[in-house]
């Protein structure tokens, strides 16, 4: 599992804004192994899953719950300036229903 920043900027009246949002993305198998040996902070990717809600309560009773994006295929995006998408070496979609999480 790994947290991804997603910039949003929007214009309000005349002032422009930025937002930043962090989401946990949980990949599983081959696709998380590529995604923990080609991801870096700053990499911009395609992210394409399904939400998943945990919840759980603490020692002390409070309850909590967490929404996190489960992976079905990640496209690593090629850097600014340069077009196109790239992948990796070894394609990085892969089942999400192997095994090891990333």
């Amino acid at each position: 599992m790994a947290s991804y920043a997603v910039n949003r900027k929007y214009k309000q009246g005349d002032e422009l804004k930025e937002e930043v949002g962090f989401f946990d993305v949980v990949v599983f198998g081959k696709q998380g192994e590529n995604c923990g040996q080609y991801l870096a902070k700053g990499r911009s990717v395609l992210v394409e899953g399904r939400l998943q809600q945990r919840r759980w309560e603490t020692d002390d009773g409070q309850k909590r719950s967490k929404v996190e994006v489960v992976a079905q295929s990640v496209q690593f995006l090629s850097p600014r300036g340069t077009g196109g998408a790239e992948s990796a070496p070894e394609s990085a979609e892969g089942g999400a229903d192997e095994e090891v999480p990333f």
